[in-house]
């Protein structure tokens, strides 16, 4: 049985990725006739929450001083502000990435909903344990029993996740096959107007917001690669001081260099996306880290191919329903002979206060070096600013070098395809069929919590790391 009425719960509805997502399984429910109320804890500052109902706990929001709230006190404020809104309590939450580590008190209130019984639906896009050693201390400092209690599991408790790859994590640390269910982001709401663009493409667009996981400096790698014969530009800026302190780096290298970038052109929120993408001919993609990977099919409904960097364990769901995303790249080799002096000591210093975060012991130089060094060669995506920075310097100085390097290749072959595909297995009827599965009010099992250990230990392997997400 579906529940009469659901609250979707985030930190926040900035524009971007889970704003975007929330609003259309809001839009979704509501054909379904299901009452729904966003609950975040900042007012949303656009027009995509237009005509659905929200209401704001500021006690929600990101909070780097966890101890500036408790659990029970922000439990009865959002409590009661949904209250005022549907004139009842909703008959589930769903609670999108409550053990992120921004906001310690948010997660210690989700437990305490776990253990009165409340039915919850919890949606982890991306995990504390997966690069993000910061949001990791916040959640050890603050939160009981030294994260134990983060995953809570059975009673009336649910997960959804975005694909297999954390389903299997979340399994392999004591989730029950029901417990688990995978759910897709909705790709739905855009315009079916747009004409193909432009073969060959000579202008490219990455639809991001420029932090440092989206690893711009590659991008800035295909600007000095294709110079004269492609432009690229970045649509979003970032609202993060750490990562606006990390573009603004990016801005001064392109504008130095005269390279063919733009960054935030698509800052103005009154046009629409598809207005946007109509002046590029097709999107780019360098990102090192995703959760879902909207930005691997979104381009294709508007009839836009995807060139760019393959995340395969993200990627992996949506070639097994069809997608074609053979125009990725899997990784961007360069000797490492042109890596900085000081590199591996800064790397190694890096990888180690993320493995201690992580309650892991140290990492030799040695191990680091022989995970991520194949025959001379290193991936771009790998380095940090810094080296990146030198690399491309590199490039611009010896052109005669980079003419070696790989280029981009991108055709319109496909599109049609995958635009078909993309609308039959991530559109409003599969979503809303899997809602339905995931929210029934019955079939629930005995309450527990999922091993913290196991789930950090799934994000150990320094064969994946970058040092963009540490």
């Amino acid at each position: 049985m579906m529940p009469r009425s659901v609250a979707l719960v985030h930190y926040h509805l900035r524009r971007g990725g889970v704003t975007r997502v929330m609003c259309s399984v809001a839009r979704i429910l509501q054909a379904a006739g299901v009452r729904v109320v966003l609950v975040t804890g900042e007012a949303p500052n656009h027009r995509e929450t237009d005509g659905l109902d929200v209401v704001v706990v500021p006690g929600l929001g990101y909070d780097s001083d966890a101890r500036s709230q408790e659990a029970p006190a922000l439990r009865r404020q959002t409590e009661a502000a949904v209250f005022g809104q549907l004139g009842r309590l909703p008959e589930l939450w769903h609670v999108h990435n409550h053990s992120l580590g921004k906001n310690a008190a948010f997660s210690a209130m989700v437990n305490e909903w776990a253990l009165h019984g409340v039915h919850l639906v919890l949606q982890p896009h991306d995990f504390a344990e997966d690069g993000r050693p910061g949001n990791l201390r916040l959640l050890h400092a603050h939160c009981t029993d030294h994260l134990a209690t983060l995953y809570p599991i059975g009673g009336r408790v649910r997960y959804a996740v975005l694909q297999e790859r954390d389903r299997r994590i979340l399994r392999s640390a004591g989730a029950r096959p029901g417990d688990v269910h995978v759910l897709p982001n909705p790709v739905t709401g855009f315009q079916e107007t747009l004409s193909p663009g432009n073969v060959p493409a000579r202008r490219f667009l990455y639809l991001t917001r420029a932090i440092r996981r989206k690893n711009i400096g590659e991008l800035l790698f295909w600007a000095i690669r294709h110079r004269g014969e492609m432009e690229f530009a970045v649509s979003l800026e970032p609202e993060d001081v750490a990562a606006q302190i990390s573009l603004q780096g990016w801005r001064i290298f392109a504008k130095k260099h005269e390279l063919p970038v733009q960054f935030g052109v698509g800052m103005d929120f009154s046009r629409s996306l598809e207005d946007l993408v109509a002046e590029y001919d097709a999107c780019i993609t360098t990102s090192v880290g995703e959760g879902f990977g909207m930005s691997f099919l979104e381009p294709y409904l508007m009839n836009r191919a995807v060139v760019g960097r393959d995340l395969p364990e993200i990627t992996a769901g949506f070639n097994a329903d069809g997608v074609d995303l053979s125009q990725l790249y899997h990784e961007l080799l360069i000797p490492e002979s042109w890596l900085p002096d000081e590199f591996w000591s800064c790397a190694h210093h890096a990888v180690d206060r993320s493995r201690e975060a992580l309650g892991q012991p140290m990492l030799s130089e040695k191990a680091l070096h022989n995970a991520w060094v194949q025959d001379g060669l290193i991936d771009f995506a790998r380095l940090d600013e810094k080296a990146q920075r030198h690399v491309l310097l590199q490039m611009i100085e010896h052109p005669e070098h980079a003419s070696r390097l790989p280029r981009l290749c991108c055709t319109d072959a496909g599109v049609v395809e995958n635009r078909e595909t993309i609308r039959r297995c991530y559109g409003e009827v599969e979503t809303l069929r899997r809602l339905r599965c995931l929210y029934r009010l019955d079939g629930w099992g005995s309450a527990g919590y999922l091993d913290e250990n196991v789930i950090c230990a799934a994000f150990l392997d320094p064969a994946g790391w970058s040092l963009l997400r540490m």
